[in-house]
């Protein structure tokens, strides 16, 4: 969200954008290739810095500076809310100059409605429900999603609706929920795998150019030419040097362009 807001605020005819955060680069809860994209457009990443305060110009209403304190540790409880302990010492503040400051933080579920309900609330904001039924307090009430994984993405949450989808089959129908997909569990040693078995990296998509996308909201990824996607749908995506192919799985592996029997 603070990387949208950033990107945001240089199309909309900033200067200069900096962007300061609790997290380190590792930490931060983004894509490497969003915060890659966001500094190749000219935003400035400042990470474990905590804003203190707001510092107004000398005889003047509008913000003029942010000061900042050190972030020592960061940890992530169970229920998805960050923690962090400061630095101290005078090696432990830092200021920042600026013109305008846009908070962007993260959304928490509002459970103000659920006071009167039968559905209850643990300390701390959290819906109490079971985790291998998705069942809560209230009988009938299920849930999924962000509402009770924070921090999740949008694929776990469709993965979160579709288990619950089938607990509710269950509780209307009396019918046993229908299992869902496993995972495969296997591991293949490196040195089993043959040298003739090469990865083929994944295709770019071709992107704006980088001055077009600075000041603009149109598309930044232009989808791939013919040629590409045809080159792309080659590509074994399942092609982790896994060497199913080789090992007599029954995988089509288009590395190979062959079904290994």
């Amino acid at each position: 969200m603070a990387i949208d807001a950033a990107r945001t605020a240089l199309r909309l005819g900033a200067k200069e954008v900096h962007m300061a955060c609790l997290e380190s680069r590792e930490e931060m809860p983004a894509f490497p290739w969003l915060i890659k994209e966001a500094e190749e457009e000219g935003i400035q990443i400042h990470n474990r810095l905590a804003p203190q305060r707001f510092l107004p110009a000398k005889g003047e209403k509008r913000v003029a500076r942010v000061e900042f304190r050190r972030v020592n540790t960061l940890s992530l409880g169970k229920d998805g809310k960050l923690s962090w302990t400061l630095m101290e010492g005078p090696a432990s503040g830092y200021t920042m100059e600026a013109g305008q400051v846009v908070i962007a933080v993260g959304q928490m579920p509002n459970f103000e409605y659920l006071q009167r309900s039968a559905v209850k609330v643990e300390k701390g904001g959290k819906i109490q429900y079971d985790p291998e039924t998705l069942t809560t307090s209230a009988p009938g009430i299920f849930v999924a999603g962000d509402i009770v994984k924070p921090r999740g993405t949008v694929v776990e949450a469709i993965q979160a609706r579709h288990e619950a989808a089938r607990h509710i089959q269950q509780y209307l129908t009396g019918a046993k929920a229908a299992p869902g997909p496993k995972k495969a569990a296997f591991t293949v040693e490196e040195e089993k795998i043959p040298s003739i078995l090469t990865r083929r990296h994944q295709w770019e998509i071709p992107k704006l150019p980088l001055a077009n996308r600075r000041r603009s909201f149109e598309e930044v990824e232009m989808g791939f030419t013919a040629y590409g996607a045809i080159e792309e749908g080659k590509r074994c995506l399942n092609c982790r040097m896994c060497g199913n192919c080789m090992f007599e799985r029954g995988q089509i592996c288009f590395e190979q362009s062959r079904r290994v029997l």
